[in-house]
């Protein structure tokens, strides 16, 4: 495994806290910035509603006072405002339009009175632009503007005021001017502007700070792994108290290295055992052969030949078992067929030779989905187990459980009890619970372990249960169809 150097593992952890921040300053200048046109365009248009409802209000004011009254001399609208005859008479205007009218009335278009009529008020929207004969600083100089034009027939009153026929018809001309509601809306638009940016570069600090809060304890407990060997796995990281999933890493972490630490110290402990297993068939072979080197005339050098044969067997056996277990171990369960497993039990029974007589009561048609060589490699080491155990003689049965979707293999022999809390111990490598079960009995310490092994690639579960009158292990192993004929 390559070794990061630090300066590439803190630029690492920076790319996620960039990443994470680059990608909320994104989305929120997504929202935000739509968010302000639209903003700005509703300001926009509310504002220009309200000039005209403004203006129209207005018209509708000063043509009911024409009409049934007379137009006050200092009348102040809010909108600039204009009253004229056909013939081009101004009898009222706005201060500000005065600079526009020294040629005639500011609207010079023919009259069309027969417009379109609103809640029984006549009146239509033009345009107009606004232009003084001279120089001139008036702020509507220069701009095109929308109007209201309303048309009314002056009253005796303010006919009689201008010296008019009675009924003659004038136009009211109200003038929508943009000027408040442009201040306003460039109010708007710079407050946009500023706050806009302003939300996301604070946003984008806030998810910076926070995001690199929130690894602030990934980055310790990266820092404290870092520092944990394989000598001293049994160390545990600190668990921050945050009630999230980095406290959930926290615990899944200590978790996984209590299993390592587990894990080395079975490891560590096999390896002894393997080795104190490996040293005595290796020390006793060269105690006989230096013996019959030294004393070659005092020795019966048969006797001595097959006392070397038998530790070299056992060294022979003991290595052969070593290598399977550890090839058990690394095995994956793909490969599995269907196996007539009350045959293949039969035939272990029948090919091996056992020094006590073994009762059989096997289900026929018991079908298991596995490997043949495995499955007759434990049940030959269950075979083994209880002849090396048995008084007098093994009990086999093999039946179905429940619904059928799993058999059990039962192997009971009548010798010495299982000590007791040993049910899960005796599996272990290398473990021999008592005198009767030394390394000169038989056996290697590692039968029951590969038993063992090879059940849990085969999705099954083998158990010790304690009896009074001898041991029993069971193999509870899922059942598979029968393989098609073809």
């Amino acid at each position: 495994m390559i070794e990061r150097p630090p300066a590439t593992r803190r630029f690492t952890r920076g790319r996620t806290r960039i990443r994470i921040t680059a990608v909320a300053t994104l989305v929120a200048a997504a929202i935000l910035v739509p968010a302000g046109l639209l903003g700005y365009t509703a300001v926009a248009g509310a504002q220009q509603a309200a000039v005209q409802a403004t203006a129209l209000a207005q018209a509708q004011s000063m043509t009911g006072l024409l009409s049934d009254a007379t137009l006050p001399a200092n009348y102040q609208g809010d909108l600039p405002y204009e009253v004229s005859t056909q013939d081009g008479r101004i009898l009222a205007t706005s201060g500000d339009l005065t600079e526009f009218q020294t040629q005639g009335p500011i609207a010079a278009e023919s009259w069309d009175p027969l417009i379109a009529s609103g809640d029984g008020f006549l009146y239509r929207e033009t345009t107009l632009q606004l232009r003084t004969h001279g120089s001139s600083s008036n702020r509507l100089d220069g701009l095109t503007l929308h109007t209201i034009d309303a048309y009314t027939d002056i009253g005796a009153p303010e006919a009689a005021l201008a010296g008019l026929p009675d009924k003659t018809t004038v136009r009211v001309i109200v003038v929508m001017t943009p000027i408040d509601t442009n201040s306003l809306l460039r109010d708007t638009q710079t407050l946009i502007t500023i706050a806009v940016p302003a939300a996301v570069v604070v946003l984008a600090i806030a998810v910076w700070f926070s995001v690199g809060s929130a690894l602030q304890p990934i980055a310790r407990m990266s820092r404290r792994v870092n520092t944990i060997t394989s000598a001293r796995l049994g160390e545990s990281i600190p668990v921050p108290r945050t009630a999230d999933e980095v406290q959930e890493l926290a615990i899944t972490l200590n978790s996984l290295l209590s299993r390592l630490d587990r894990s080395d110290a079975l490891q560590r402990g096999f390896l002894d055992d393997a080795a104190h297993e490996l040293r005595s068939p290796i020390t006793s072979l060269l105690t006989t052969l230096e013996v019959a080197e030294r004393y070659p005339d005092a020795v019966d050098w048969f006797d001595t030949l097959a006392a070397a044969i038998r530790q070299a067997r056992r060294l022979q056996l003991l290595s052969d078992d070593l290598l399977l277990l550890t090839s058990l171990e690394s095995e994956q369960s793909a490969d599995l067929a269907p196996v007539d497993f009350g045959q293949l039990i039969g035939a272990v029974a029948d090919q091996s030779v056992f020094s006590h007589t073994i009762a059989r009561d096997i289900r026929a048609g018991i079908t298991v989905r596995g490997r043949e060589r495995d499955l007759e490699r434990l049940v030959s080491n269950l075979l083994d187990n209880a002849d090396r155990h048995a008084a007098t003689r093994i009990d086999i049965t093999l039946a179905r459980l429940g619904d059928g979707s799993t058999a059990r293999l039962t192997v009971r022999n009548d010798g010495p009890p299982l000590p007791a809390g040993s049910e899960e111990r005796i599996f272990d490598r290398l473990v021999r619970l008592d005198s009767a079960r030394d390394s000169t009995a038989g056996g290697t310490g590692l039968g029951l372990a590969i038993a063992r092994q090879i059940a849990h690639n085969h999705h099954a579960h083998l158990s010790a249960v304690p009896r009074d009158d001898g041991a029993e292990f069971r193999l509870d192993i899922p059942t598979g169809p029968p393989e098609a004929t073809p």
